[in-house]
C-alpha cells in the first residue's frame, strides 16, 4: 500500500479512536504508506481543531476537512495524498 485516506466522522469524536487504531494497523502492514486523515461531515458543527489535535497525538498527520454532502474538500484530499505519493517517488 502506497497511500491511504482514513475517513472519520467529524460529528462523532468517538471515531477518533477507531481511526487511530486503523492508522496503527495500516502502518504495521505497510510502514511507508502515506496516510491522510479525512474528517467527513465538515458541513456540520464540530471542533475540527480539537479533532485534528487528538489525531496528531496518535501519530496521524495531514488531517483534512471534507463534506461528502457538499463535496467541499473531497478533491483536495485525494490530490493531497496523490502529491505525497508522487513526491516520495521523486
Amino acid at each position: 500500500i502506497h497511500a491511504a485516506l482514513l475517513v472519520y466522522d467529524a460529528s462523532r469524536p468517538e471515531t477518533i479512536a477507531t481511526t487511530a487504531l486503523l492508522h496503527q494497523r495500516l502502518l504495521e502492514f505497510s510502514p511507508n504508506a502515506e496516510v491522510i486523515a479525512v474528517a467527513n461531515k465538515s458541513d456540520l458543527p464540530n471542533d475540527d481543531v480539537a479533532l485534528a489535535s487528538q489525531l496528531s497525538t496518535h501519530g496521524v498527520a495531514h488531517p483534512r476537512a471534507t463534506s461528502a454532502k457538499t463535496g467541499d474538500g473531497v478533491e483536495e484530499a485525494f490530490n493531497a495524498v496523490a502529491e505525497l505519493v508522487v513526491r516520495r517517488q521523486g
